[in-house]
């Protein structure tokens, strides 16, 4: 989406897991995950960050729904 929109105001960096700027950024969470159900927890260890929530999966017919969740941000689908 980011090459789509052509900004400059931001711009992809990647895999989270590889991400060591010392700058502001945005992590999507995708919580529990497609296909395999995993729970994922933010993996940037920065604290000029954004992270926001994709739980389009998070229903007990997808997932053991085993606590409660109370994120800044939570989406129910980014699709």
């Amino acid at each position: 989406m980011t090459d789509f929109e052509r900004s400059e105001l931001h711009k992809w960096a990647g895999d989270a897991r590889n991400y060591d700027k010392d700058e502001p950024y945005i992590e999507f969470i995708t919580s529990p995950n497609n296909p395999d159900g995993v729970i994922r927890e933010p993996v940037v260890n920065g604290d000029q960050g954004k992270l926001i929530h994709d739980l389009a999966y998070y229903w007990p017919q997808y997932t053991a729904i085993t606590s409660p969740v109370n994120h800044d941000v939570m989406l129910f689908t980014v699709s």
